[in-house]
């Protein structure tokens, strides 16, 4: 990466992630105020109630990527890369704290993401440089693990825009 010029408004976008994420993850007191931030997986049970039918649960957000998904615990997943899987974070806590919810709508977002993380592998996964067509791709890809879960591709991708329009407030300077 260090042989590739940066831009001033790439340079803007970069320094509005890292105030992004440090204000999420230092002045955010959503999940708690001790939050170990750097962990793959999240338990969020004191924070995301359970339904009384699942009260022996664990709720964990998982910042992986889709390799091993559907393991019970973070044994044998892939975390995502930096700085996109700081950027969900920040995401997903900055979001909580604003509207409090299930850990269940907070894991679609995460699914959602995962997509968009692979799309990002030329780039180091910085989320700064995404763009239109990666989030037609993630919708492709989707599409393509499950071609006959329409409705979870649409929601999908209707979370992959939801994370396009942060993404482009956060590399614009807008406030979410």
């Amino acid at each position: 990466m260090a042989d590739r010029l940066i831009t001033r408004p790439e340079l803007n976008a970069l320094e509005r992630l890292e105030a992004f994420v440090a204000q999420a993850r230092y002045d955010c007191a959503a999940f708690g105020t001790n939050l170990e931030w750097d962990r793959a997986d999240w338990d969020v049970t004191t924070h995301c109630p359970r339904p009384v039918s699942k009260a022996a649960q664990k709720a964990v957000l998982y910042f992986t990527t889709h390799a091993n998904g559907e393991a019970k615990s973070i044994e044998g997943r892939v975390p995502m890369a930096e700085p996109f899987a700081s950027f969900i974070k920040a995401l997903i806590r900055r979001k909580q704290e604003s509207r409090p919810q299930g850990d269940g709508p907070l894991s679609r977002i995460i699914n959602a993401a995962r997509d968009l993380h692979d799309q990002l592998g030329d780039r180091g996964h910085d989320p700064v440089r995404l763009t239109h067509a990666d989030f037609a791709a993630a919708v492709i890809a989707v599409q393509k693990r499950s071609p006959s879960a329409r409705s979870r591709c649409w929601h999908i991708g209707q979370l992959a825009e939801s994370i396009s329009r942060l993404a482009l407030n956060v590399s614009t300077g807008q406030s979410l």
